[in-house]
Formats: C-alpha cells, structure tokens, sequence
C-alpha cells in the first residue's frame, strides 16, 4: 500500500508541475503580443522616407506597396494619414503587423514612416517590413 501512495504522489506532483509550467508558457506568450493598435502608437519610432510626390500621390503608392507585398490591410484612414496592415502567422512566423504613416510636408513633398512589429515578441523569424514597404512605395510612384 505504501509503494501505491508514493507513486500516486509522484503522479500528482508531475501533472502539476506540468500544469503550472504550461500556465507560465501561456502567460510569457501573451506578455510579448502585439497588435495593429500597438503598430500604430508606436507612430514616431519608425524609419521614414520623404518623397517628391503629392499627399494623394503619395498615399495611393503606400497602399500600392502594402497590397504589392501581399499584406492584409487591416485599416485605411486617409483623413488621418494611416494604414494598419497585417500578415498572419506563417510556417516561419506567428505573423506581423504593420503602421505605415503619410505625412504632408508641402505641395509636392510628402513623408512616409514604417513601423513594423512582430505579433509575438520572441518570434526571430519574423520579418521586420519596413524597407521593403518604403522600397515598394519608389516602385510604385
């Protein structure tokens, strides 16, 4: 009876030790998530770009580069010089997301920034987006 008690203790002791390590794995996961709306406050932290172009012109590049990169645009906001986009998880990556920011810097002047965030913090595959949307917007002008 004694060997039974020690075993079923044992036992006991594994499946919580595994339950409250799964828990730990679970909350370090969610701790290092992140969202369009984090992309989008992190507005000022990106690289930027000025271009010789028109707002308008401008912004129909950026959505041209976003849509050409195969990024799922989440959001367009045109009256507040947005756009959120995302790319989901992959084989490679538990997926991105992007802010790209149109400013108007005169007439025929516009500045564009990208942010761009993984969706989960320790993910090292994923793809940081940001020259490869500023290189699309040339493409596209």
């Amino acid at each position: 009876m004694a060997v039974l008690s020690v075993v079923g203790n044992g036992c006991k002791r594994i499946l919580q030790m595994k339950k409250i390590l799964s828990i730990a794995c679970v909350a370090l996961l969610l701790a290092g998530c992140t969202t369009l709306g984090d992309a989008r406050l992190a507005k000022g932290t990106g690289i930027k770009r000025t271009y010789d172009a028109s707002f308008n012109t401008a912004w129909k590049a950026a959505v041209c580069s976003v849509n050409g990169l195969g990024l799922s645009i989440a959001t367009e906001n045109k009256t507040d010089g947005y756009i959120l986009a995302q790319r989901g998880m992959t084989a490679f990556s538990y997926g991105e997301n992007v802010a790209v920011f149109v400013y108007r810097k005169g007439a025929n002047k516009t500045e564009i920034e990208v942010v761009s965030k993984r969706a989960v913090s320790p993910n090292i595959t994923a793809r940081n987006w940001t020259e490869k949307v500023l290189n699309g917007v040339n493409g596209c002008l």
